[in-house]
């Protein structure tokens, strides 16, 4: 089984837009580069499988040694590595219009959201997080018209005691708390907006005892009008990591906590709760697949295919369950993708 969450101490890399120059050095691992949406075209990596190619600028968590860091492709077709920084950073998130990427940065006193914009330097976004009240912040995402920030809260000192999900504006500023709920009941994970900014879908992780240990997991949606929560996805199904497509589809898998090499699948759902079918069936996909992101302005899902404990690569899959493709093939767990908008 794999851990809930990656911590380390080793300098990795900053979330830069500007790329660092040059080719793939000797070592690195396998990225696909991009090709217009809907190409067939496939590049052989260096002692590697074929990998697809995808429109949009790919990023992911590259876990490794137990450590977080975000990696991802450009159109020249090498591999980089965003410049390091004394931290660990994950869950990048695009922007809806591509300008700009909000991401997770892990230090020893917890976790905080930086916010990269095309060609500057990332800049912290959430200061407020200060023990006993507050642990660290994360999950977060831009509002469709870039004006709000969704994002999931750990309050406590040393250790937790609750989450809950917040709203703020792009900056940081002016936080909207939503109810708050207690560590030994549940965490909040993955909040991600309607197209129409209305609601927010957001997983939460039930839990079994104050010590955190998982019992499953179920998809909520925020009605934004009034803050009231509805259930999504009926109990058992372990779902999280959801998202949002343009048309109003909603995509999720598993936790990559609760994820192993048992089969696991994605699902797409309406946000009535209506329609909910399976995108993946354990044999298109051997595995486990989770964290899908929708590819922006197609009907294609990006996501992890857990193979191990200590491998996971990103594949693409049509929305309808076709051409299941490779995408990455770096020897470690690359997990939470997402792809630019074009």
């Amino acid at each position: 089984m794999m851990e809930r969450r990656v911590r380390g101490g080793l300098t990795l890399g900053t979330l830069v837009l500007t790329l660092l120059s040059g080719c793939a050095t000797s070592g690195q691992p396998s990225v696909a580069a991009n090709s217009p949406s809907g190409s067939s075209a496939a590049s052989a990596a260096p002692s590697g499988p074929a990998l697809a190619h995808l429109a949009g600028q790919l990023v992911f968590d590259h876990v490794a040694n137990h450590l977080v860091s975000i990696w991802t492709d450009d159109d020249t077709g090498g591999d980089r590595l965003f410049p390091q920084i004394t931290d660990e950073q994950e869950k990048a998130s695009w922007s809806f219009d591509g300008t700009a990427l909000t991401f997770d940065q892990l230090t020893g006193a917890g976790a905080r959201i930086l916010r990269s914009d095309l060609g500057a330097a990332p800049a912290p976004i959430t200061t407020g997080c200060v023990a006993p009240e507050c642990l660290e912040d994360g999950f977060s995402a831009l509002s469709p018209d870039g004006t709000k920030l969704a994002f999931r809260r750990l309050l406590g000192s040393t250790e937790p005691t609750g989450s809950r999900i917040v709203i703020a504006d792009a900056s940081g500023a002016n936080p909207i708390l939503m109810p708050s709920l207690p560590w030994s009941e549940g965490e909040y994970k993955s909040p991600r907006w309607s197209p129409d900014g209305a609601f927010i879908v957001v997983a939460l992780e039930a839990h079994t005892d104050a010590g955190g240990d998982i019992s499953g997991s179920t998809l909520f949606v925020i009605d934004m009008a009034d803050g009231s929560l509805r259930q999504l996805t009926p109990d058992g199904l372990s779902a999280a990591a959801p998202d949002w497509s343009e048309s109003g589809v909603i995509v999720f898998g598993t936790d990559p906590g609760q994820a192993d090499a048992d089969t696991k699948d994605l699902y797409v759902i309406a946000p009535d709760g209506s329609g909910m079918r399976n995108v993946t069936d354990g044999s298109a996909v051997a595995g486990s697949a989770t964290t899908p992101r929708w590819i922006p302005g197609t009907d294609q899902i990006v996501f992890s295919h857990i193979t191990s404990e200590t491998t996971a690569d990103i594949w693409v899959i049509n929305a309808d369950g076709t051409d299941a493709a490779q995408v990455t093939a770096t020897g470690g767990l690359d997990l939470y993708p997402a792809v630019s908008p074009t």
